[in-house]
């Protein structure tokens, strides 16, 4: 198995027969949690630009970074449309990428969780697959990615960019079993 921050379509570049899943995150939460990896962790690739001054809305409106606009769409997409990820398709706003996406999901993956219903959806991907895990979840690494401490303007600026990734996440959470079976 192959796991991390992967994109559709990386089998056909490793030239192997792949069954996809993916975990997805409420899309404001994702864009903080984002953001305060950037304001925490020297590794981050903008810790030094924003501890320089870089606010999260001069990020947002310089579409520089594909992680502020549809992160989401953009990685179920993945290599199936030119520059999604490599920054050169700037912003995404049409419905014809979510459509693309969730073609993706239906045509060639297993399982959608969702980190919101983490536990639930390990263990329904776990019997999709076949797998067998011990009785300890991992343990994620969840910065906070509380609302309340972002102002509305910045909020709304994430929920425009972001638009695509609701929609999707609302999409596929209604037509999941997990929120069925809660």
């Amino acid at each position: 198995m192959i796991h991390g921050h992967l994109y559709f379509g990386i089998g056909q570049q490793l030239d192997i027969d792949a069954d996809y899943f993916t975990f997805l995150r409420e899309p404001v939460a994702r864009v903080l949690s984002f953001w305060n990896h950037q304001n925490k962790f020297e590794t981050g690739a903008l810790f030094n630009e924003v501890k320089n001054g870089l606010t999260l809305q001069n990020l947002i409106l310089s579409h520089r970074i594909p992680q502020t606009n549809n992160h989401m769409t953009r990685i179920l997409i993945g290599n199936t449309l030119p520059h999604m990820l490599d920054g050169k398709n700037n912003a995404i706003f049409d419905r014809k990428y979510l459509d693309q996406a969730l073609s993706n999901i239906e045509n060639c993956f297993k399982f959608v969780g969702f980190m919101e219903h983490f536990e639930t959806s390990v263990g329904q991907m776990l019997k999709v697959f076949n797998w067998k895990y011990g009785s300890e979840l991992p343990i994620l690494n969840r910065l906070n990615s509380n609302q309340s401490s972002v102002d509305e303007k910045t909020l709304d600026l994430i929920r425009k960019y972001n638009a695509l990734d609701s929609q999707l996440y609302a999409e596929l959470l209604a037509s999941s079993t997990i929120t069925k079976k809660q």
